[in-house]
């Protein structure tokens, strides 16, 4: 198993069923759907969104892709911060 499929294999006992995998074969995809604690589609309120990673082909010397889409009641900006939180994350524990 390459390093990559054991990160996969990680995640998807962290998050459960909130982590789809979309591609199996390298470079692997995946995305996670996040809530927020008080999330109610019914109610609005909270947030919620799915991210969604793609690994590159020079990964993991290379960032995945990062992307964030069916965003619910984020304010305007919050998107790209998160992207930015996120890529600035993976830097930090890659030591890239």
């Amino acid at each position: 198993m390459t390093s990559s499929t054991f990160e996969i294999v990680a995640l998807i006992y962290i998050v459960l069923c909130l982590l789809s995998v979309l591609r199996e074969e390298f470079p692997k995809r995946f995305q996670i759907l996040l809530k927020s604690d008080d999330y109610s589609p019914e109610e609005a309120t909270g947030l919620s969104c799915v991210l969604k990673f793609s690994y590159t082909s020079k990964y993991p010397e290379e960032l995945p892709e990062i992307g964030v889409e069916n965003v619910e009641h984020f304010e305007d900006g919050h998107e790209e911060e998160l992207i930015q939180h996120l890529v600035q994350e993976v830097i930090v524990c890659f030591n890239l």
